[in-house]
C-alpha cells in the first residue's frame, strides 16, 4: 500500500546503480527456493550462456518485481515446477535489454481476467483472495515500477495449463571499475587475493548458491568442495576431518538444516577448531544467537555480498601456502 501511494503521488525515485545480476538471482533461487520445495514443487532459473556483467539500474525494484513474480507463481501452483528465464538482447553500443520471464504451471488465468490483472486490488477470480490470500496489489506495483525504470510487463495464460509472465528492461552496461555501492565500504586493504591456498566446504541447496561462492573464492585465491545439504557436509568432514580451512554453511536446507550439521560437527565429529560460517537470510540478534549456539563461530547474512564474505573469511581463516595446499590435496 505504501509503494502504491508513493507511486501515485509521484514520490517514488528509480534510482540506478551499478549492479551484478547473478548475486541478485542467487538470492532469489536460494529464499524463493525454499518457498517452492516446501510445496513438492521445482523452481530453476534459466541465465543468458554470456553474463551481461555489471549493470546500470535499480537493483531493489527489479528484485521486488522478481520476487513478487516468482512467489506468485509458486503460491498457485500446486504441482510441477517454476522457471524464470533472463533472455539478454543487445540494443545498442554500451546498452542492451533483459527480458524476464517466470513460467509456471499452476492453475492458469481466463482471457477476461487477464485483460485486467494488473488494475490495482485486482485477481483473477474472486475465490482466489479467500484460497490463497493477498491483496491484488502485488502486480499492479510490479507494473508500476516495471514502467518507471522504463520497461514494459504483461502475462499469457490458458486455463490449467499454467502461466507466463514477464517483462522487459532497458540497461546499461557498467564501467570496469565501477563498483554496485561505491562509498559503502573501504578499499580492499591488499590488491592480490586473500585467501591463497584455503580450501573450504560449501553448503548450500542452491546451486546457483554454490557456483556463486565458488567463483567468488577462486577470485580470491581459494578452491571449494561444494555440498548440497547439511547431511552431504557432516559425510565430507567425516571422510576428511583435516581436509578444509572453514565451512560456509546456508542454515535452511532440505534433508539437514545447517544448524542441525553444526551442532553435529561440533559434537558427534568433535571438530571445535574448524570456522563455520552460518550462511543465512535470518538477520534478527535472536537468529544469529541460535546459529552461533549451534556452533558456528560467525554469520554471513543474505543477500549474498561477495566482497563482505572474503572480509569475514580472512577473520578466520590462516590460508596455508600454495605448495603446501597442492601436496595435501594433489
Amino acid at each position: 500500500m505504501l509503494d502504491l501511494s508513493k507511486i501515485e503521488a509521484g514520490q517514488l525515485r528509480i534510482e540506478p546503480r551499478p549492479f551484478d545480476l547473478a548475486p541478485l538471482l542467487a538470492n532469489l533461487d536460494s529464499l524463493m527456493g525454499q518457498a517452492a520445495r516446501s510445496k513438492g514443487l521445482a523452481l530453476g532459473i534459466e541465465v543468458p550462456a554470456v553474463s551481461p556483467g555489471l549493470l546500470i539500474g535499480d537493483r531493489l525494484r527489479l528484485e521486488q518485481v522478481l520476487f513478487n513474480l516468482t512467489g506468485n507463481a509458486i503460491k498457485f501452483t500446486e504441482a510441477g515446477e517454476v522457471v524464470l528465464r533472463v533472455l539478454a538482447r543487445e540494443t545498442g553500443e554500451g546498452a542492451l535489454r533483459l527480458r524476464f520471464e517466470v513460467h509456471d504451471s499452476g492453475i492458469g488465468i481466463t482471457p477476461e481476467a487477464l485483460s485486467r490483472l494488473f488494475a490495482p486490488f485486482t485477481q483473477a477470480d474472486a475465490g482466489i483472495g479467500r484460497r490463497f490470500g493477498g491483496t491484488g496489489l502485488g502486480l499492479s506495483i510490479c507494473k508500476r515500477l516495471v514502467e518507471l525504470m522504463g520497461g514494459e510487463i504483461g502475462a499469457e495464460s490458458r486455463v490449467g495449463e499454467g502461466s507466463v509472465f514477464w517483462f522487459e528492461l532497458p540497461f546499461q552496461r557498467g564501467a570496469l571499475g565501477e563498483t554496485e555501492a561505491p562509498a559503502a565500504r573501504p578499499p580492499k586493504p591488499s590488491s592480490g587475493p586473500r585467501l591463497v591456498g584455503a580450501h573450504l566446504l560449501v553448503v548450500d541447496d542452491s546451486a546457483m548458491n554454490r557456483d556463486l561462492v565458488e567463483r567468488a573464492l577462486a577470485l580470491e585465491g581459494a578452491t571449494a568442495t561444494l555440498a548440497a545439504d547439511g547431511q552431504q557436509a557432516v559425510q565430507l568432514l567425516k571422510t576428511r576431518p583435516e581436509g578444509f580451512d572453514a565451512v560456509l554453511m546456508d542454515v535452511q536446507m532440505p534433508v539437514m538444516d545447517g544448524l542441525t550439521a553444526a551442532r553435529l560437527i561440533r559434537g558427534e565429529l568433535g571438530l571445535l577448531d574448524l570456522p563455520v560460517i552460518a550462511f543465512t537470510a535470518g538477520v534478527r540478534d535472536e537468529q544469529q544467537a541460535l546459529a552461533r549456539a549451534s556452533g558456528a563461530n560467525d554469520v554471513l547474512a543474505k543477500p549474498m555480498d561477495l566482497e563482505q564474505m572474503a572480509e569475514l573469511l580472512v577473520k578466520w581463516i590462516k590460508p596455508r601456502a600454495a605448495a603446501e595446499f597442492k601436496s595435501e590435496f594433489a
